[in-house]
């Protein structure tokens, strides 16, 4: 694994920025992402040129109100849906499992075990 290389990633809360750059990608709008994320718009603003100082390489343009993404933004854009999909993946199997936690079923306990422990009613 680059170590070197995925610093960059983990650092000065990219997660966050690349969440509001997701959203200004897709609504192509400051504004409208704003709305959505419930921040102010130049919030937003400065979180997307934090993201592109971080990455080294312009991501969006504004021409006129519309904002378009550049060519590295479109790659970056292609590879947050990747990596948002895989956070939902491995959310969706963790939810199982606060399911089992949560309900009276347990992993690798037999449904019945609650009889001897004193939580069932028998």
């Amino acid at each position: 694994m680059r170590h070197a290389a995925l610093r960059r990633y983990f650092r000065h809360g990219m997660l966050p920025q690349l969440m509001v750059f997701e959203a200004v990608a897709r609504l192509s709008s400051f504004t409208q992402a704003g709305e959505e994320l419930c921040l102010a718009q130049p919030t937003v603003s400065v979180q997307v040129r934090k993201l592109s100082d971080s990455l080294g390489l312009p991501l969006l343009e504004t021409k006129g109100r519309k904002v378009v993404l550049t060519d590295a933004g479109r790659e970056l854009y292609e590879t947050v849906q990747v990596l948002f999909r895989f956070f939902i993946a491995a959310d969706d199997r963790l939810e199982e499992l606060r399911k089992l936690r949560g309900g009276k079923e347990r992993p690798g306990v037999p449904p019945n075990a609650n009889i001897l422990d004193g939580t069932g009613a028998g």
